[in-house]
């Protein structure tokens, strides 16, 4: 009886419209359409959606963003670092350096897999982000034709 009861309790918290507790038993799916904001020589600024509501898997308790060093290559460890908002400026970057950041969902069962967009810092000033894909030129070309 004891079983039913809280199968019927679980049933009620974890599968009503409204989820009065996190019921996740698998990770999070993918953040949607995780962009650059804004840059400047030493920072970035990075914006995402939450994953799709049918991929969330739960209650969403932050976000984990993984920024790797990609030019010049090197074997610094990536950086990580967490927020619960849905957006973050990364400080502290080199000038003229590439970086990947991977931004992943995470829930009580765990963290999903990362949405990744790389960026290369310019040497001085600001990247243009009025265009589409303001990161590498040959990416830049291909995908807004000019």
């Amino acid at each position: 009886m004891l079983t039913l009861v809280s199968t019927f309790v679980y049933t009620q918290l974890c599968t009503s419209t409204v989820k009065t507790h996190d019921c996740s038993i698998l990770e999070p799916g993918l953040p949607d359409s995780i962009r650059i904001r804004g840059s400047t020589s030493r920072s970035v600024s990075l914006s995402w959606s939450p994953p799709t509501e049918n991929q969330r898997n739960g209650i969403i308790i932050g976000y984990v963003i993984i920024v790797t060093q990609i030019i010049p290559a090197t074997t610094n460890q990536p950086i990580r670092l967490e927020t619960t908002e849905l957006e973050l400026e990364v400080p502290s970057l080199h000038p003229g350096w590439g970086y990947e950041f991977s931004v992943s969902a995470e829930t009580s069962a765990g963290m999903g897999p990362a949405r990744t967009i790389p960026a290369t810092l310019p040497e001085d000033g600001e990247i243009d982000t009025t265009c589409c894909h303001c990161v590498y030129p040959e990416v830049h070309y291909l995908l807004c034709g000019f």
